[in-house]
């Protein structure tokens, strides 16, 4: 797929394969790369999409396994919303509803940002407790984001469940 890119930069077929086999080898900003350079061609192509949102959810995985939850939570999001642009290029991809629902799911337990803010809120006399159930409310929402997405997945295709 490289040599074909050589010879006729901008192929979107190619960039999406390329960047599939960069993720399966587990070089997911290689991966990112190649999906980016497809959404520049074109932003609504469903395949570079879920692509991006596969390997920013891998990625992320892999930083949350690291202990760098702070950036895990900020690829998840980036995850999440590849798998939205995803759902609304083609709301019949299964495996894009699938994405996103996990990348929701993920996002909703690595969260770091909120025991972040309920310290700095709390400093700020706006008291721990407000803070922190603000911050497990929005996981809540995470989590319902979540459900929805796998219960549209399931509605597509219910032998999946």
């Amino acid at each position: 797929y490289m040599r074909a890119l050589e010879l006729c930069p901008g192929r979107l077929f190619c960039l999406a394969q390329a960047g599939a086999l960069h993720y399966q080898a587990g070089a997911y900003g290689e991966a990112l790369a190649a999906y980016t350079e497809a959404l520049r061609v074109e932003p609504s192509y469903t395949p570079a999409l879920l692509g991006a949102a596969e390997s920013w959810l891998a990625s992320a995985f892999a930083y949350g396994r690291m202990g760098a939850v702070g950036t895990a939570a900020v690829e998840l999001r980036a995850a999440a919303e590849h798998a939205q642009r995803a759902t609304r290029a083609n709301a019949n991809s299964v495996a894009a509803w699938k994405v996103l629902g996990d990348a929701e799911l993920q996002h909703a337990r690595v969260t770091p940002q909120d025991a972040q803010q309920a310290e700095a809120q709390a400093g700020a006399g706006q008291g721990l407790v407000a803070a922190v159930v603000g911050g497990l409310a929005a996981r809540v929402q995470r989590v319902k984001a979540a459900g929805r997405a796998y219960a549209h997945a399931l509605h597509l295709d219910p032998t999946q469940g």
